[in-house]
C-alpha cells in the first residue's frame, strides 16, 4: 500500500477510535456505524481524500449525485477508495462478543468479502477494460481503483446494469460494449459519436439509450433487436433516416429525435405500440405515413419545424393524443379527422400556410389552448365557439376581418390574441366572457370604442 493511502488509512483509525459511545442501536457502537446508513459497516472503506469512513456502496451512491464528502462537506477531486481492514475486523470482533445478534440493517450476521456489492463478471470486467482502452478513458478509470467502482459503472447481482459515458469525447465505441448483456442505462450523450457498432442491438436488457448531441449520420439496423427499450433520446445529431427496423422496438415509450436531418419516418414507425411521446422537431420530415395512425397510446406528437405541407387523415386516429405541435411547416390545411382527438389539451400550428380551421374542430372537447398565429386566416367557423373548456386562443397575425359571435360562447377563455388582424371591430358577445384576463388587439383597426365597455380595462391596443 501506497504511502498516502497508509496515511489515509490511519486517520480513519484514529477517528473512529475515539467515537467509543454506544449507540441507540441495541449496543452497536456508533464507532462501527456508517455516518450515511447509521448501520454498523459490512464493507467499510475509507476515502483517501479526507481520510472518513464508510460503507462501500453507500459512498460510492453519494458520489454518484454529489461531489462533497458527506461528513466535512468539502469538495472531493479525487474520489478513490481504500478497504478500512482495522474498522472490519472490529465488526468481526463485535460479533464474537455478541453471538445471537444479528446488527440492525443485515440481512444476516455474515461479513461478506471486500467489494462484494461491486464484484463483477469477468466478462464485464474485460469489457470495461477493453472501453477504457478504446475510448482513452485510462485518467478516468484507474488502474488504482476496481472496475465496479469507477466513475460511471453501476453494478448490480455481478452485472453492470448502468453506464454513463457523457462527456468524454468519445469518437467511436468497440464492438465489446455488445457484450454488456445486462445493461439497463447506456448513455453516451455529449460526445462525438459518428457511428454505432452492430453489436449495440446484443444489449437486449436495455430500457434507455441516450446519444443526444453526437454526430451520428445513422442508426444500425440491429437497433430493433433492442426489445427492452422504454426511452430513445438521439436529439442534436446528423441523422438523415432511421431503419425500418425501429418498428421491432415493442417496449418503447419516449422517442425523442429532435434537430437532426430526417426526411420521413419509416413504415413501421407505426408498429410501436406503446409509444406515448414522439418528437422530431427541426428536421426537414416532408411526409408523415399513414401508419402514424396506428399509434393508439401516442399522448405527445411535437412535428415543429420540418417542411410539412400535409397530415394524413390517420391522425385522427390518434385518440390518446394530448399535445399536437405542427408549428413551423408548410401545411395549408388541416384534415377534418382532427376532430376525432377527444383528448387533445393542446394544439399549436403557428407559422404555417393556413386559409381555414377544420369544421370539426368544434369536436375537440378537452381543447385547453389553441395557438394558430402568422398564418392566412381570414375567417373562423362559428363552431369554434363550442369548446367549452378553451382557456387560451392565439390568433395574431393573420387576415382576420371578423371574429364570429359564437367566440362569446367560450366561458373558460382567459387569453384572447387578436393581434396583427384587420378587424374593425369585436362582438359585444364578447363581454359574456366573465373569465376573461387578456385581450390583445395591437396592430389592429378596433379602436377602443369598438370594444364591449366591459372590457377595456383588459385590453391591449398598443
Amino acid at each position: 500500500m501506497s504511502k498516502r493511502r497508509n496515511v489515509a488509512v490511519k486517520h480513519g483509525r484514529m477517528r473512529a477510535s475515539k467515537r467509543r459511545h454506544v449507540s441507540p442501536n441495541d449496543g452497536e457502537p456508533s464507532a462501527l456505524l456508517c455516518p450515511i446508513t447509521h448501520e454498523m459497516f459490512r464493507d467499510p472503506v475509507v476515502v483517501i481524500a479526507s481520510g472518513q469512513t464508510y460503507e462501500r456502496s453507500a459512498i460510492l451512491r453519494h458520489f454518484r449525485i454529489r461531489n462533497t464528502d458527506p461528513c466535512t462537506n468539502e469538495i472531493v477531486y479525487d474520489k478513490k477508495l481504500v478497504q478500512n481492514v482495522q474498522t472490519r475486523k472490529s465488526v468481526q470482533h463485535w460479533l464474537e462478543a455478541n453471538q445471537g445478534k444479528t446488527p440492525s440493517g443485515w440481512e444476516s450476521r455474515d461479513v461478506p468479502s471486500p467489494g462484494f456489492e461491486a464484484a463483477l463478471d469477468d466478462i464485464d470486467i474485460k469489457t470495461l477494460k477493453t472501453i477504457r482502452q478504446h475510448c482513452s478513458l485510462s485518467d478516468l478509470w484507474t488502474d488504482g481503483q476496481y472496475p465496479g467502482e469507477w466513475p460511471g459503472v453501476r453494478v448490480d447481482a455481478r452485472r453492470v446494469v448502468n453506464l454513463d459515458l457523457s462527456m468524454k469525447k468519445i469518437r467511436s465505441l468497440p464492438s465489446a460494449i455488445g457484450n454488456l448483456t445486462a445493461l439497463k442505462v447506456l448513455d453516451l450523450s455529449m460526445n462525438y459519436l459518428a457511428h454505432l457498432p452492430e453489436s449495440i442491438g446484443n444489449l437486449t436488457s436495455l430500457n434507455v439509450l441516450d446519444l443526444r448531441s453526437n454526430t451520428l449520420t445513422n442508426i444500425p439496423i440491429s437497433i430493433g433487436k433492442l426489445t427492452s427499450l422504454d426511452t430513445m433520446g438521439l436529439d442534436n445529431n446528423e441523422i438523415t433516416n432511421l431503419p425500418q427496423s425501429i418498428g421491432t422496438l415493442a417496449s418503447l415509450e419516449r422517442f425523442d429525435c429532435d434537430r437532426n436531418k430526417l426526411t420521413d419516418f419509416p413504415e413501421s414507425i407505426g408498429d410501436l405500440s406503446k409509444l406515448t411521446r414522439l418528437s422530431c422537431e427541426n428536421n426537414h420530415i416532408a411526409d408523415i405515413p399513414n401508419s402514424i395512425g396506428k399509434l393508439a397510446s401516442l399522448n405527445i406528437l411535437r412535428l415543429s419545424s420540418n417542411d410539412l405541407t400535409r397530415l394524413p387523415e390517420s391522425i385522427g386516429n390518434l385518440t390518446s393524443l394530448e399535445v399536437l405541435d405542427l408549428d413551423n411547416n408548410a401545411l395549408s390545411d388541416i384534415p377534418e379527422s382532427l376532430g376525432k382527438l377527444d383528448k387533445l389539451i393542446n394544439l399549436s400550428i403557428c407559422d404555417n400556410q393556413l386559409k381555414q380551421l377544420p369544421k370539426t374542430i368544434r369536436k375537440l372537447s378537452s381543447l385547453k389552448s389553441l395557438c394558430v398565429c402568422n398564418n392566412k386566416l381570414k375567417s373562423l367557423p362559428t363552431s369554434l365557439g363550442e369548446l367549452p373548456l378553451l382557456t387560451r386562443m392565439v390568433l395574431p397575425n393573420n387576415e382576420l376581418t371578423r371574429i364570429p359571435c359564437s367566440v362569446g360562447n367560450l366561458i373558460a377563455l382567459k387569453h384572447l390574441d387578436l393581434r396583427g388582424n384587420a378587424l374593425t371591430r369585436v362582438p359585444q358577445s364578447l363581454s359574456k366572457l366573465s373569465k376573461l384576463e387578456n385581450l390583445y388587439l395591437i396592430d389592429s383597426h378596433v379602436c377602443r370604442e369598438c370594444v364591449p365597455e366591459q372590457l377595456r380595462a383588459i385590453t391591449k391596443f398598443c
